[in-house]
């Protein structure tokens, strides 16, 4: 079987719709709550991102689904299966962990063939799935090395292949390039795309980069404390944010306390000015009003203009972009984002006027 076997090898095993399926999960480490009633569907061929801040659950919901943790109330299915309680060498599930987790005394190729040997698959068919599995993953030739004659990318390839040489219904990937630069991590992230759509592979993915996850995923899983916040695909999470967690987790973002009025058509902020909503909303209701700063325009006005007035308080160089964070007459600071080179450029201590579309403003709950 070459490496585009493989490939097919994977897409062509059997499965359904939904690969995976989480009914009610819990999980407590002592008398805290870690995992609070997850429900999830994890579908087939996609790479679902588990995203959340340090202590949110993701990292221990993906050890339930692992088997490295066992939940104590609800249940864990794989294509219809229940794993619960199975081991983790019974789940049919390949993961590739945040330090790689190579046995440094065995070579490269030793090393993928470890899930082969654990399920005792015949040895002339071991030596050809590891062939195939380097080349899948651009390492042909590589296998005789130990890995620390690898580099830290090389390195992360290998757990690739080790992830994936046993043909699993179900990738798991624990924040794999915490360790590698920001360069070598951007690489890494095109290249565990690519291979997952190449595999068709249903994978699913922990990180607290926001980023990261925008750029990965098919779609998200925000999570805080124990709990989804929202679940859908990156540009749903990023434009349309269900609460005040969201918006501010995801990507940068300006979120201002306001209250509708008697309408339901304008919000009133604390400091008494008002904005126009893109719809109407009830009435008299606390909200949050969400606006990206590259959705802020900033201009030189008199003090009359149609907007904010406010004065730039520092100025950040991005390389494409400038960051302005600018402080309102009103009291509330915004951050806005322009395209370097874009005209006109503001200096530090300048009075602008920032302004910005009722379409533009996102309405969560506060």
């Amino acid at each position: 079987m070459d490496a585009g076997a493989l490939g097919h090898a994977i897409r062509a095993s059997p499965g359904v719709a939904t690969v995976l399926t989480l009914a009610g999960v819990t999980k407590h480490y002592g008398e805290v709550p870690a995992l609070r009633g997850v429900d999830l569907e994890v579908h087939s061929g996609e790479l679902l991102t588990l995203l959340g801040p340090s202590g949110s659950g993701k990292t221990t919901l993906l050890k339930v689904i692992a088997g490295f943790e066992i939940a104590e109330g609800g249940v864990v299915s794989l294509a219809g299966r229940d794993i619960t309680t199975l081991a983790p060498n019974r789940r049919d599930i390949g993961m590739v962990f945040q330090n790689y987790a190579l046995f440094p005394h065995m070579s490269v190729a030793a090393n993928i063939a470890f899930p082969l040997n654990i399920r005792k698959v015949p040895k002339q068919d071991i030596t050809r799935q590891v062939m195939d599995a380097l080349q899948l993953v651009g390492l042909a030739g590589y296998g005789e090395r130990l890995p620390r004659q690898l580099s830290g990318g090389q390195q992360q390839r290998v757990a690739l292949a080790r992830a994936v040489v046993f043909q699993p219904r179900l990738l798991l990937l624990d924040e794999p390039f915490g360790a590698l630069d920001r360069k070598l991590r951007e690489q890494m992230q095109l290249e565990v795309r690519r291979l997952q759509q190449r595999l068709g592979i249903t994978t699913i993915f922990v990180t607290h980069d926001q980023e990261e996850a925008l750029v990965l995923s098919d779609r998200i899983a925000v999570m805080s404390d124990g709990v989804i916040e929202q679940l859908g695909d990156p540009r749903a999470i990023y434009a349309s944010p269900v609460n005040r967690f969201v918006a501010d987790f995801i990507g940068e973002s300006n979120l201002l306390r306001a209250r509708t009025d008697a309408t339901g058509a304008t919000a009133v902020l604390d400091s008494g000015a008002t904005v126009e909503l893109p719809e109407r909303r009830s009435v008299n209701a606390e909200v949050g009003l969400l606006i990206r700063p590259e959705a802020i325009e900033l201009a030189r006005a008199p003090a009359n203009a149609e907007g904010f007035a406010g004065t730039v308080e520092e100025v950040v160089y991005l390389g494409s972009t400038l960051k302005y964070f600018v402080r309102l007459e009103s009291g509330a600071a915004v951050i806005a984002r322009r395209s370097f080179g874009q005209q006109p450029v503001f200096a530090a201590g300048e009075r602008v006027v920032a302004s910005w579309s009722s379409a533009d403003v996102h309405v969560v709950q506060w």
